[in-house]
């Protein structure tokens, strides 16, 4: 499959748990279904389906450091070797992903960088209405240049997630109900700076414990509502930052909403609640809003899918007094298939963060074209262009940013 595709691998990067198996079908996009019928679906061993792939791509990027002025561009060669395992038994499955990237600069070598991951989930069935969950993984990685964050080192600052879930799911009609709980660890490396001063990055290092509990009843076949709550507690390993700010922190989301499934036509679910991370009396106000988002896949035509992803959530903010940011997203992205074996794509993205305490607004606009073609069978190319600007009032330098690349995909 091509998981990793043309996308630009890195540049904002989203540090996490293991993304969470979907309650409902998805539709199958354009670009999935071309991608389909020119690849074979990997190696059968015994009873597992072993699928190895690579990407190669060359890369440019017009302002490496994401800076607001005396920008430096720069070309790098990036190598994503990928390896997915999933095996099937009569009462579950279980699914491992291995997967690595690495950066070579042309210029700016010490812009490298090597991350890698390794997650797996596992699934048990208790009765054809009924399973059990559980995984982990962990992963090294690096904050891109253009991250939300005021100190930038010598190198990118590098960090690791070590993530570990469980869930317990009964879909029986008309009502079902899901429960996942979560623990990622996130550990941050000290940075150097080019004066030879030593930050320590450490105090952000911070584990969170999240419980997801929720319910569905399904109205008719194709609409279900439901009713879904996140607890969490964010513990810092630090009790107190630079700021003198114990970010430690307990919050909260509810939402009520209804998801849809009209085969081969329309999916999503959209959602509205209210959102509060409380941070305890010494730091201030608790960022609290009202919440909303959703997710839309729509095929108008048979070679078309439209895309819509719209959230909310309470970030952790690195910046001088603030604990916190509500960050609000957006992005559409539409697929075409000109023809069988050539695909155009593009979308357009939208974060907003809002820091609290005063911390200013930050706001990201993305727009990405790109086009790829199914070469022969496993073997894809692609190009892309990227469009980035960030415009702050918070202590965070605004920039522009044009990144193009050519990848190379191929898949055993």
């Amino acid at each position: 499959m091509l998981a990793a595709g043309v996308v630009l691998s890195g540049l904002c990067i989203a540090a996490g748990a293991p993304a969470q198996e979907t309650e409902q079908s998805r539709l199958l996009s354009v670009l999935q279904r071309a991608v389909d019928a020119e690849t074979t679906s990997g190696m059968r061993v015994g009873t597992a389906i072993v699928t190895p792939s690579v990407d190669v791509a060359e890369t440019y990027d017009s302002n490496v450091f994401a800076a607001s002025g005396n920008e430096h561009s720069d070309w790098f060669t990036s190598i994503l070797p990928r390896l997915d395992i999933l095996a099937d038994w009569p009462r579950g499955s279980l699914a491992l992903t291995a997967q690595g990237e690495f950066r070579d600069y042309s210029t700016f070598s010490r812009e490298n960088i090597a991350n890698g991951s390794v997650q797996g989930t596992g699934r048990f069935d208790l009765a054809p209405n009924a399973y059990v969950l559980a995984g982990g993984g962990y992963q090294l990685l690096h904050e891109d240049r253009g991250a939300l964050v005021p100190v930038q080192g010598v190198s990118p600052t590098q960090f690791t997630v070590l993530s570990g879930k469980a869930g317990f799911v009964v879909e029986p009609a008309p009502m079902g109900i899901r429960l996942d709980a979560t623990v990622d660890s996130y550990g941050y490396n000290s940075i150097s700076l080019l004066n030879g001063t030593v930050i320590d990055e450490r105090v952000r290092d911070h584990i969170t414990y999240a419980l997801a509990p929720r319910v569905s009843y399904q109205i008719v076949p194709q609409y279900n509502a439901f009713l879904q709550a996140v607890v969490n507690r964010r513990q810092y390993n630090s009790g107190r930052a630079p700021d003198g700010i114990d970010r430690s922190s307990t919050g909260y989301s509810v939402d009520l909403g209804t998801s849809f499934n009209l085969t081969s036509f329309a999916a999503g679910e959209a959602y509205l609640g209210y959102i509060d991370q409380n941070y305890g009396g010494r730091v201030g106000s608790a960022v609290s809003a009202f919440d909303f988002g959703g997710k839309l896949e729509w095929k108008p035509a048979p070679d078309t899918s439209v895309r819509l992803n719209v959230s909310r959530s309470v970030e952790e903010s690195a910046l001088l007094g603030s604990p916190g940011y509500l960050q609000t997203a957006v992005r559409l992205g539409i697929e075409h298939a000109l023809m069988p074996r050539f695909l155009v794509l593009g979308s357009l993205g939208y974060a907003n963060a809002d820091f609290a305490r005063n911390g200013g607004n930050s706001d990201f606009y993305d727009v990405r074209l790109g086009a790829r073609y199914a070469l022969s069978t496993n073997f894809t190319a692609g190009l892309e262009y990227d469009f980035g600007h960030r415009s702050s009032t918070a202590p965070l330098p605004s920039y522009t940013r044009h990144v193009v690349e050519l990848r190379l995909h191929g898949q055993l």
